[in-house]
């Protein structure tokens, strides 16, 4: 993964993450070890990238396999990653993918 974004909120850091290959960003909440995913698509196969909304949320120091989604339980993490993400997404620039060209 390669990393996009560090910003300090009012708990610590959140991590911006793009995952390569697969157009996943997730969000990740240092203090309480919380991870969102705003986009899934398996990794075998050849599904579509599916937009989830709200994203999936995990706690992945105590969840590692991310089987138990607790979005609910933290609406204001959400909305706080949400925002940083839309900070994020306006600030990029498109450019012609690369990987199109061999």
């Amino acid at each position: 993964m390669a990393e996009l974004r560090k910003k300090q909120n009012k708990r610590g850091f959140f991590e911006l993450k793009h995952k390569l290959g697969k157009g996943d960003i997730i969000a990740i909440d240092m203090v309480y070890k919380l991870k969102a995913h705003f986009y899934t698509q398996s990794g075998y196969g050849k599904d579509e990238r599916k937009f989830q909304y709200p994203p999936l949320l995990y706690n992945h120091e105590i969840d590692p396999s991310e089987k138990y989604d607790i979005a609910d339980q933290y609406p204001e993490i959400i909305q706080e990653m949400e925002q940083i993400l839309k900070e994020h997404k306006s600030g990029i620039v498109p450019v012609e993918n690369q990987l199109d060209k061999f």
